[in-house]
Parts: C-alpha cells; structure tokens; sequence
C-alpha cells in the first residue's frame, strides 16, 4: 500500500468512529412524543457502535492484509 492508500483508510477508521462516538448524542435529541427518548434506543444504540467498531475493524485488517 501506499501512502495515499493508508491515508484513507486512516481517514475512514476516524470517522468510523466519530460517527459511534457522536451517534449516542444524536439519539439524545431526537424528538419524540413522550418527551423521552424510546426504550428500544438502550438496545439499539450499543448495538449499532458495535457494528461500527466492528466495521472499523474490518476496515483496518483488510488494509492491512491487503499490504502484503
């Protein structure tokens, strides 16, 4: 790989997990009827930062097979 390539996979990771660091917030202010947030969301959202940091994950082990 070169260094243009490592780049964006570098970018990538990043905003893999910006989006799972920021996605527990966005869920916060999202409005609803009651005026609280559902309680599905305490299920959804740790499910969801998982598959992202699990697609991070997959995102750097195939770059990084990739390289040899």
């Amino acid at each position: 790989m070169n260094d243009q390539q490592i780049k964006k996979v570098i970018v990538l990771n990043l905003a893999f997990w910006a989006v799972a660091i920021a996605f527990p917030f966005f869920t916060r202010i999202l409005p609803t009827g009651s005026g609280s947030s559902p309680k599905i969301f305490e299920v959804l959202v740790p499910l969801f930062q998982l598959m992202l940091a699990g697609g991070a994950t997959y995102l750097v082990k195939s770059a990084l097979g990739k390289q040899k």
